[in-house]
């Protein structure tokens, strides 16, 4: 192996490139000894049965055309190391991208990071080179090359690195750097997720395995073997080779191996644990660590945990002085270890939250940072749906920003609809014609599974909102004013008006929502008002008819003559916001992330795992089905959000407004028995 990978930095013919043959004289005195006798080196042929050890002189080059040292050693290890080694071998071929169909845009995407990688390459400078907006080439670029350009990148970047860690002898910390990773902690921890092992343990394999292949010994389980002989492998008489973009590595000669040698023997009894460790250990300082819980673990929520994953790549890669620790918990397993890590004031520096009561203790406490001051940057603010970052704020402050939104649409049957002649209702007095038309006809106005009660909550929650105005609604819930404003009687007494006229299900009080939602499904009743989070129900989900799902769609809640509330304000509520700890040590650099992390987060989720972010989505940039997309544009117009009562209000008035709820439904109270309820359960409370 010496003798060839020597041969290759070996003189070159001016015609071919090649080594030249040597002459019967240079053959003889290749071999000649100073000791007894004369003795053959067996190398490389080059030609009609003769070798030589070549390019024994210092400084020489590699030359186009001859054997490369990666070749050398790809043929010599065989098995599943060669082909990673090989320029084309199956790492690289990781990366390759067909770009017959491509859009022009992404063909001059891929040009770009041939050109400039592996340098500081990030998502938006891509972005920006192409002239798109980051989100939107996220997006583009995985439709038509089947993977995310995280992805892409990171499989070039790890492509190349496992070409310098099989050819060359550079440390750790160099190929870092020259496969573009900001820091050797990162680097290591992605090669070890998607290699199962450190970069480190992949060489020493690797070199183990040439070892047992090529001389029959087993080395031990130190690091220093797979260093010494890959030096061995490689520095023989060259002084410099090739590291790709006009980048040269350095490779001394046995002089330097030697003494590179005693070094690190003398290293290994000063670190038993092995140089890798005690080298990433030292490299590591200077890097801050921003520690990140979510709840969506790749067994529960993979296509989620995917983005997760993607996004603290991007982040990585743009901010190689912040290294992120992730946790991912299932929901109830997560909320536990939040609940004992603030006991001990150990929150990570960023986290899940979700919103009203939930966070209010944390918040009493002192533990999540206020985030006005970051919403304030960049225009973050206005990226938010109007009235989602209402549910994280505590007396005016924000404390969260909203990853999730579900707003409640009044689900119909468009056949129901057109069999008895009706149209979408825009009017509460035209919905009541709508109601009444149905019933007169047996047909179940609305499907209400009220035995949860929160779902009787909702056609409150919208009466009071289009009646009394979303600015009443809040305040009364929250204490700010009585609940015996004039507009939440009203919007109770109309509550009692459609339980007369018979709008909702048979023995609706008793029902589950899945209940009410079989009677809907089957077409035994012609409206249903519940949560967006039905929405792949209606579109996606291949156990429904197509013919069903064609028949079905969605309109605002009607507005009601003379009500302070808009057909554009919504009910419904953020699901999970991010959360930074107002004690972290590194602070700035957490926040930084929660912002990135939003940014990110809205195009993709909605496009990659069907979620309604929190944030506006520009519609005509994602592919969905139409259903989606039109809720997507019901939110970039929203006025409000008004949310969901019981998630707002503590737990104990919470349960006295589900109890009430149920009482109203059945005529058990009368409105303004039902808003006193409210307001002794809520102001005396406080």
């Amino acid at each position: 192996l010496e003798d060839r990978v020597a041969a290759s930095y070996g003189r070159a013919s001016p015609e071919r490139g090649v080594a030249a043959r040597p002459s019967a004289a240079e053959d003889a005195g290749a071999g000649t000894s100073t000791g007894a006798g004369t003795s053959r080196r067996a190398g490389t042929s080059t030609g009609a049965g003769t070798s030589r050890r070549a390019g024994t002189g210092a400084g020489t080059r590699l030359r186009p055309g001859r054997e490369t040292p990666a070749d050398i050693v790809a043929e010599a290890l065989g098995g599943p190391y060669a082909d990673d080694l090989r320029p084309g071998g199956a790492a690289a071929r990781g990366t390759h991208i067909d770009l017959t169909r491509a859009s022009e845009p992404v063909k001059k995407a891929v040009q770009y990071v041939e050109e400039h990688f592996p340098g500081p390459l990030t998502l938006r400078r891509v972005a920006d080179a192409v002239h798109l907006n980051a989100s939107y080439f996220s997006v583009l670029f995985k439709k038509e090359t089947g993977m995310t350009f995280s992805e892409y990148l990171t499989r070039k970047r790890l492509a190349l690195a496992k070409q310098l860690l099989l050819g060359t002898s550079l440390s750790i910390s160099e190929i870092a750097r020259m496969a573009g990773y900001g820091t050797t902690k990162y680097f290591t921890e992605l090669f070890r997720k998607r290699e199962g092992m450190t970069p480190g343990k992949y060489r020493e394999r690797a070199m183990r395995h040439l070892l047992s292949k090529k001389i029959g010994i087993l080395p031990n389980d130190s690091d220093l073997d797979a260093y010494v002989l890959m030096a061995i492998l490689l520095s023989d008489k060259v002084e410099e080779a090739d590291g790709g973009s006009g980048r040269r590595i350095r490779i001394g000669g046995l002089e330097m191996l030697k003494r590179a040698y005693l070094l690190l023997l003398a290293a290994a009894m000063v670190f038993p644990v092995g140089m890798s460790g005690a080298t990433q250990y030292a490299l590591a300082q200077g890097v801050d660590t921003v520690t990140f819980m979510h709840l969506w673990p790749s067994g529960e929520a993979r296509q989620h945990n995917l983005i997760v994953g993607e996004i603290i790549a991007e982040f990585a890669s743009e901010h190689p002085d912040v290294f992120v620790e992730v946790e991912a918990l299932p929901n109830e397993q997560y909320k536990d270890k939040i609940t004992v890590l603030a006991a001990s004031n150990q929150l990570p520096d960023v986290g899940f939250t979700w919103a009203a009561g939930y966070m209010t203790p944390f918040v009493q406490a002192g533990q999540f940072a206020p985030l006005d001051d970051l919403l304030a940057q960049d225009g973050l603010r206005d990226q938010f749906v109007s009235g989602t970052l209402q549910a994280f704020a505590i007396d005016g402050v924000t404390y969260g920003l909203p990853l999730e939104l579900n707003i409640a649409p009044v689900f119909y049957n468009k056949k129901i609809f057109a069999r008895y002649g009706l149209d979408v209702p825009k009017t509460y007095d035209e919905f009541l014609h709508v109601v009444e038309t149905l019933a007169a006809n047996g047909v179940t106005p609305i499907a209400l599974g009220n035995g949860e009660r929160w779902t009787g909550s909702l056609w409150y929650m919208y009466l009071a909102d289009r009646i009394a105005g979303p600015d009443v609604v809040n305040d009364a819930i929250n204490g700010r004013i009585p609940f015996t404003h004039p507009g939440l009687i009203q919007a109770a007494a109309e509550v009692q008006r459609l339980v007369r006229m018979d709008a909702f299900s048979l023995g609706f009080n008793a029902l589950s929502n899945a209940e009410a939602k079989a009677e809907f499904l089957t077409e035994q009743a012609a409206m249903w008002l519940i949560g967006s989070w039905e929405l792949p129900q209606f579109t996606t989900d291949e156990t429904v008819s197509q013919e069903f799902r064609d028949s079905i769609g969605f309109f605002r809640f009607p507005t009601v003559e003379g009500g302070a509330g808009k057909d554009t304000g919504w009910v419904g509520g953020p699901g999970v916001a991010l959360f930074v700890n107002a004690n972290s040590r590194v602070k700035d650099k957490a926040e930084a992330f929660a912002k990135y992390f939003v940014e990110q987060w809205g195009q993709r989720a909605v496009a990659e795992a069907g979620v309604i972010p929190g944030t506006i989505v520009d519609s005509s940039k994602v592919q969905l089905p139409q259903m989606y997309l039109d809720v997507l544009d019901e939110l970039a117009v929203a006025t409000s959000i008004t949310l969901y009562a019981d998630v707002q209000l503590s737990p104990a008035a919470a349960q006295v407004h589900l109890n009430q709820i149920q009482a109203l439904f059945g005529l058990q109270v009368t409105p303004e028995e039902f808003a006193r309820a409210h307001d002794e359960a809520i102001r005396g409370g406080q």
